[in-house]
């Protein structure tokens, strides 16, 4: 490529760019993972300068096909920009695509969903209990185990183990103005919520679930 001085003012030879006569544009891509089906609002954001383009174009893959939006990148920056609504399933599947096929800089920043009216899907637990009926372990539905009572002395003063917040308090000894000690027993206490089902099918609500101590 040649560029000459031949014209009637100044000539600027500042650069020049090959691209193939099929190649595809520049893109950005987001794949979130979603965990409950349902109505999500799909918002972008950038940060915003006159040199933006003004038809940067946002195409929401969902449940119903894929939703192009164009976006003004000179304006809206710093703040989230509602995209549109959609219907996502559960997975990767779905994905939202921002091209640099626009008459400006296209930025690509960061991409949010906001769930719409979605109630919280119910967690299943299944209860071990042992030989006496008394509750030893609880798995959730992948088989993790969430909490566990490897319980060796008849007397119930070891606390279960769960992987979830455990309230654990130690004996302790105080002494009176006399000089006597006494030793109190505190509470060992452990909650969980959610539904049980012990392994031979009984179905039941559980809130509160472990030992107290005198």
């Amino acid at each position: 490529m040649t560029l000459t001085d031949e014209a009637d003012g100044y000539v600027i030879a500042d650069a020049v760019r090959w691209v193939p006569e099929a190649a595809q544009p520049n893109r950005a891509v987001w794949t979130p993972n979603v965990e409950q089906a349902g109505s999500y609002e799909v918002y972008a954001r950038w940060t915003a300068n006159a040199n933006r383009a003004t038809n940067a174009t946002y195409t929401v893959t969902h449940g119903q096909g894929s939703t192009a939006t164009q976006v003004n990148q000179q304006q809206g920056g710093g703040v989230w920009n509602l995209l549109g609504t959609y219907t996502l399933a559960p997975g990767t599947a779905h994905r939202v695509t921002l091209t640099d096929e626009a008459n400006g800089y296209v930025v690509a920043d960061a991409i949010r969903l906001v769930a719409v009216n979605l109630t919280p899907a119910k967690q299943v637990y299944y209860i071990h209990p042992d030989h006496l009926n008394t509750p030893r372990l609880i798995a959730d539905q992948s088989q993790t185990t969430v909490w566990r009572w490897d319980q060796q002395e008849p007397f119930g003063r070891t606390c279960p183990r769960r992987t979830r917040t455990t309230t654990r308090r130690r004996s302790r000894s105080t002494s009176d103005s006399r000089g006597s000690t006494s030793t109190r027993k505190q509470a060992c206490t452990t909650t969980t919520s959610g539904t049980m089902i012990h392994p031979w099918g009984d179905t039941r609500r559980v809130i509160r679930l472990g030992w107290r101590g005198d």
